[in-house]
């Protein structure tokens, strides 16, 4: 899971000759996310935070796919508003996942000067 902070540097694209393989949510989020998505720094404006558990891990993709399908969808004026409700099904169940302590390891200085 990869947080990008509002006013980062951005530059990526998908890697060939597969393409993408991820999920993109762009949101500005909830006050009382703010907690739940305070994930450790990788890097400036960069939040990283490797959910271990496969179980855990596919319960947030499961989510964050419900979000995109929702906003994308044929669910009327209701689209938005499952979107969101999916997203903050990610947010807590990462969230979840940071409490237990199921993170990957910090990176060292030396790592930590050249990814900023």
């Amino acid at each position: 899971m990869i947080l990008i902070e509002p006013g980062a540097y951005q530059h990526y694209a998908p890697i060939e000759p597969k393409g993408w393989d991820c999920l993109w949510v762009h949101f500005v989020p909830r006050p009382e996310w703010r907690s739940a998505i305070a994930l450790p720094r990788a890097g400036k404006g960069i939040r990283r935070f490797k959910i271990e558990p496969v179980k855990a891990r596919l319960k947030v993709s499961e989510a964050l796919r419900r979000c995109v399908e929702y906003t994308g969808s044929v669910f009327g004026g209701l689209g938005q508003e499952l979107a969101q409700s999916s997203l903050e099904e990610a947010v807590f169940l990462i969230a979840r996942e940071q409490a237990r302590g199921g993170g990957a390891r910090p990176y060292s200085p030396p790592v930590r000067r050249v990814v900023e």
